[in-house]
């Protein structure tokens, strides 16, 4: 897969972070997204960063914008120029022109570090609702938390849609106030430091199922929560009864090694571009060979082959015998283009996949390759009718090409 050296927030550009400290997840999207927010504050005299996370990816940027005399505090971390205090104790007295906080409110409250605490399911947005009461007015905050699937991971809590809406309704922060932006993980390099990665900016909605720790590790959601003082008067009030809201346990803490394993078998050969076909594998075996030759020989013979995978369901039939038969295909259209074909070609067989198997190669996928004997209940049982469908003659004559997401997509050859 090519990967880009940029995503969007909000239609703007921005590099991601390639800095290894700690870079195995979301900090390759809010580390710049962080620091782009400080730049274009209008007041940074009296900053606050809640959490000691900045002042690992720092250069002379900061200086040049006075970002390193904001004050930092950390409730456990021991470092020079961090402060040992806990938020929930800071006076509302003091207020800050501009607050930032990356990947902390959702420990508050949650025995992070294995520091004993009674677990407050809501202290997490308690927190946030400290913020907002810490701002000046008009002052601006900046905070990032794991988002998804409602999530008590025990030192941390994953927010949901629901869960974030308790900002407005409980805590009484005006909705005017609350600003924020959502990204997916899409695609992560299978590498043990520092990967290369995909996010992009999506809707609440699509992340509804999103879990922590799977299909990648750490966070697979992120959202970016901007808060902006009002000029109406704010009363923090934190001694509310709890909302009844259900939470999940990480799907992570109850997958097995083989689980992770054969999912990441699958995303070894996946490339920029994904297509899959659903073979009806209770057809004869011409039948299958006529419906899937031509689909792997214009895989094969794609001017854009080197970037195209085509994975083939294998839901409904042992892997060695699909296998034997896709071998038999592939060593015949080898033979025939043989003086053509220099590149290895991009087909693969899914194996037997679990439906949280199958949430997660979706999102890697960008369409389904239209067979003229294809299994309707394959389909169904890998929820992939909601794909694009491609036919044959279509795929033919489209090139792929990478959007400013990163994202690639099918379009239509120029004519000249």
């Amino acid at each position: 897969m090519r990967w880009k050296n940029t995503f969007l927030w909000n239609g703007k550009p921005l590099y991601y972070n390639r800095i290894d400290q700690n870079n195995l997840a979301e900090r390759s999207v809010e580390i710049p997204i962080a620091f782009m927010f400080l730049a274009q504050l209008e007041k940074r005299q009296n900053l606050l960063e809640i959490g000691n996370v900045l002042s690992n990816y720092e250069n002379a940027l900061s200086d040049y914008l006075g970002l390193r005399s904001r004050r930092i505090i950390d409730k456990f971390e021991v470092a020079l120029g961090v402060e040992n205090i806990d938020l929930m104790e800071l006076p509302s007295a003091e207020k800050f022109d501009a607050i930032v906080c990356i990947s902390t409110v959702e420990h508050v409250g949650q025995g992070y570090a294995g520091h004993a605490e009674d677990h407050d399911f809501e202290a997490p947005l308690k927190a946030i609702a400290k913020i907002y009461d810490l701002l000046e007015p008009a002052g601006k905050a900046l905070v990032t938390v794991p988002f998804g699937k409602l999530l008590d991971g025990g030192w941390y809590i994953q927010f949901s849609q629901d869960y974030l809406n308790l900002l407005t309704s409980t805590y009484g922060i005006p909705a005017p106030a609350i600003s924020t932006s959502y990204f997916q993980r899409i695609a992560t390099e299978l590498v043990e430091l520092n990967p290369r990665q995909l996010w992009l900016q999506t809707q609440p909605e699509a992340m509804a199922e999103t879990d922590y720790g799977w299909v990648y590790p750490y966070g697979n959601g992120l959202a970016v929560i901007e808060l902006t003082k009002q000029v109406e008067p704010f009363k923090l009030t934190l001694d509310v009864p709890a909302t009844p809201l259900t939470y999940h346990k990480p799907i992570s803490e109850t997958l097995s090694r083989d689980a992770f394993d054969q999912i990441y078998g699958v995303f070894k050969n996946l490339r920029s571009l994904n297509l899959i076909v659903f073979p009806d594998w209770s057809a004869s075996e011409a039948e299958i060979q006529s419906a899937l030759s031509p689909i792997i020989e214009a895989v094969m013979a794609h001017p854009d082959r080197a970037e195209v995978a085509l994975l083939i369901d294998t839901t409904a039939i042992a892997e060695e015998d699909a296998g034997l038969l896709i071998s038999s295909l592939l060593m015949e259209l080898l033979a025939e283009q043989a003086s053509e074909v220099t590149e290895e070609p991009g087909i693969s067989l899914t194996g037997k996949l679990k439906p949280f198997q199958w949430q997660v190669l979706r999102l890697q996928l960008h369409a389904r390759l239209k067979l003229s004997c294809e299994s309707e209940e394959a389909i169904a049982q890998a929820q992939a009718d909601h794909l694009a469908i491609v036919s044959l003659e279509q795929f033919r004559h489209q090139r792929i090409t990478q959007l400013d997401t990163g994202m690639w997509t099918l379009q239509e050859s120029r004519k000249d």
